[in-house]
């Protein structure tokens, strides 16, 4: 298998002189702590459960774009997204548009252009703070209020350009999840599709243990096929590569309740458009795609770029996947953190 991985700075700083340590994260790893990622633009407007990382631009043409809201619990009380050495919101770009949000399982906005929005609003303004690469207009209010009125947000803006900001952005993630959707693909099939119900019933079946592989083409979920029954078992992993350029979903998924989409992964490798019209259990892989959703995604994201008119909940990737082996890079992030009396980021973004 190719490796597929994402290189990230240590989260800590140490003492004058000590090497700064370097991690790395798999494409599994990315789906476990990501609910959103692309490699473009990203236009949200709902509520998303789980840290976004944008490669191009946020924007947010109506509504609001919220990120970092915790799952919750089974028994209703909130619980906690996955440790991450990264922030809650990853821009590349700019941000424009309507207001963005933290919630309660994040603190940090990293933003490598320009904030020239409507808002930026965080649950915990005690905690909060933005870095950002370029400038902050002064018309963006922060939790309602104008700057310097708005307490406890620490802001520091103009970062671009000094020395280790870069590698707040580092591109291997595009290229980590490009290689894994690729590999998946590759994969030869393990279970094969059966259409029952008439014609009206696309059935799949992964309850043999271990990972299952089916490929299949867009167009086999066409004509007549209204609905998709499948059925994971307790330790199955399940990957569906899907063909076809331009894919719609409209089909019902049965059998599957939320929590399933722990393990399984839609891989549309040939995809240069995905519309989903319906709830989809599974976090998707599109690398090629402008991405749209009307409803819940139960999963995480990758896409070029991405539309979101539903919301997307985090269902932290926990399937068993062929093995990569890491691949360290340097990691300058705690230095250049130091450096800018930013210790106290360093110190709370393993809970962004």
């Amino acid at each position: 298998m190719k490796h597929y991985l994402f290189a990230i700075a240590a989260a800590g700083v140490g003492l004058a002189g000590q090497a700064a340590c370097a991690a790395t994260l798999s494409g599994a790893e990315l789906l476990n702590q990501f609910s959103i990622i692309t490699t473009g633009d990203l236009d949200a407007n709902h509520d998303n459960y789980g840290r976004a990382y944008v490669g191009g631009n946020l924007t947010t043409t109506s509504g609001k774009a919220d990120f970092a809201n915790p799952p919750a619990l089974p028994d209703g009380r909130p619980g906690k997204l996955p440790a991450s050495d990264y922030a809650a919101l990853t821009v590349v770009g700019d941000v424009t548009g309507g207001p963005a949000r933290i919630g309660t399982g994040g603190t940090t906005m990293v933003i490598g252009g320009n904030v020239a929005n409507r808002e930026l609003q965080f649950a915990d303004a005690n905690t909060a703070e933005v870095l950002i690469g370029g400038a902050l207009s002064p018309a963006t209010l922060i939790n309602n209020r104008a700057r310097p009125g708005q307490p406890g947000v620490r802001v520091s803006q103009g970062l671009a350009g000094t020395a280790g900001f870069a590698d707040l952005f580092p591109q291997d993630v595009a290229a980590t999840l490009t290689c894994l959707s690729g590999d998946l693909s590759d994969l030869d099939g393990t279970i094969t599709p059966t259409i029952t119900g008439g014609g009206n019933t696309f059935n799949l079946t992964a309850t043999g243990g271990g990972l299952s592989v089916a490929n299949f083409d867009i167009a086999d979920l066409g004509g007549h096929i209204g609905q998709m029954q499948l059925a994971l078992g307790a330790t199955d992993t399940l990957v569906m590569n899907v063909g076809g350029t331009n894919v719609t979903i409209n089909d019902n998924i049965n059998g599957l309740l939320p929590p399933n989409g722990k393990r399984i992964i839609w891989n549309f490798y040939e995809a240069v458009t995905v519309d989903l019209q319906r709830q989809m259990i599974g976090s998707i892989l599109a690398p090629k795609a402008v991405l749209k959703n009307n409803t819940a995604i139960e999963g995480s994201i990758f896409a070029a770029s991405a539309q979101l008119g539903g919301q997307v909940h985090l269902q932290p990737f926990e399937g068993d996947l062929p093995e990569a082996s890491p691949v360290p890079l340097p990691a300058s992030l705690p230095l250049l953190l130091a450096g800018l009396g930013l210790a106290g980021f360093v110190a709370r973004r393993r809970a962004a």
